[in-house]
C-alpha cells in the first residue's frame, strides 16, 4: 500500500501489522474497527491421547511440538513470548529438543496438528473450529498469556485524501454529473460483472483445493500449494504481461 498507493481498506491478519500502519500514517486511526480478538491456547490432536494439559507438558520427552515461525508469523511471535515468560532455562532447552518444526503460517500451524505431524502447538483458540474433527483446544492460564491479539480494518489514508480533494478541485455538480454519466455507469457495471465472475471462478477452484490441501497428504501437494499462492506473490501487472506473452 505504501509503495503502490493503492487500496481502500487495510485488513491485516493481526494487530501487530495494524499498529505500525497507524504510526506511519498509512491509515486513519479513527476509522479502525475491531473484528475479532485472538487468544493463544494449546492445540492438540482430537482426544488428546498424550494428555497434554499445560505448557510444561511441552517439555516431556517424546512429545512432538511445533510453533509458527516467529520471524514472519504473528502467532509464532506470541508463542515465543509465552515460552520466554513461563519456562525456566532448563524447560526451554527441553522444549527445543521436542520442537520439530517452525511452520510458515497460521494455517500450516493448524495443519501440523490435523495431519499428526505434531502432538501439540501453541496457536489460537480458534484453531479447533477450523478442523473440529481432528483438533482440540486446551485453554492456557490467563496469567501465562503475554498479550491478546486482534484483527481489525481501517481506511487507507491516501484513499480518504483523494475523496476529500474532489470537493476542493471540482464543483459538486461536476462530480454528480460525472457519476451519472453513461461512461461511469458502464465502468461500474463492467467492474461489478468482472468481480462477480472472478469470485465465482476463484471459489470453484479455491474451496476444493483448500479442502484437499488441509485434509490430505499427496504427491505434488507442495507444487499445488505453490501454484495457488503464485498470484498472491506476483503482482497483477506482471501476471498480465506474462499472459500476453503466451
Amino acid at each position: 500500500m505504501k509503495l503502490a498507493k493503492q487500496g481502500d481498506i487495510y485488513f491485516p491478519g493481526l494487530s501487530d501489522y495494524m499498529e505500525p500502519a497507524k504510526r506511519q500514517g498509512c491509515v486513519f486511526p479513527e476509522t479502525e474497527k475491531y473484528v475479532v480478538y485472538l487468544v493463544n491456547a494449546i492445540n492438540v490432536q482430537k482426544s488428546n491421547l498424550h494428555n497434554i494439559r499445560t505448557l510444561t507438558d511441552f517439555t516431556r520427552p517424546g512429545i512432538k511440538v511445533a510453533i509458527a515461525n516467529p520471524e514472519g508469523v504473528c502467532v509464532g511471535a506470541y508463542a515465543v513470548e509465552i515460552i520466554k515468560k513461563n519456562f525456566t532455562p532448563a524447560q526451554k532447552e527441553a522444549f527445543k529438543r521436542n520442537l520439530i518444526n517452525y511452520t510458515g503460517s497460521c494455517e500450516k500451524t493448524d495443519t501440523a496438528v490435523s495431519l499428526k505431524q505434531a502432538d501439540a502447538v501453541i496457536g489460537w483458540r480458534v484453531f479447533e473450529h477450523w478442523d473440529p474433527e481432528r483438533i482440540e483446544t486446551v485453554a492456557l492460564d490467563p496469567a501465562q498469556i503475554s498479550r491478546i491479539g486482534y484483527i481489525a480494518f481501517a481506511v487507507f489514508g491516501l484513499y480518504v485524501l483523494l475523496i476529500a480533494s474532489l470537493g476542493y478541485f471540482f464543483e459538486v455538480d461536476q462530480v454528480r454529473q460525472a457519476w451519472a454519466s453513461a461512461r461511469t455507469l458502464f465502468t461500474l457495471q463492467l467492474s461489478l460483472a468482472a468481480a462477480t465472475l472472478a469470485a465465482a471462478c476463484a471459489l470453484s477452484l479455491a474451496v476444493p483445493a483448500a479442502y484437499a490441501l488441509s485434509r490430505f497428504e499427496f504427491r505434488g501437494r507442495l507444487l499445488v500449494d505453490t501454484i495457488l499462492e503464485f498470484p498472491i506473490i506476483v503482482s497483477p501487472a506482471a501476471l498480465g504481461h506474462f499472459a500476453d506473452l503466451l
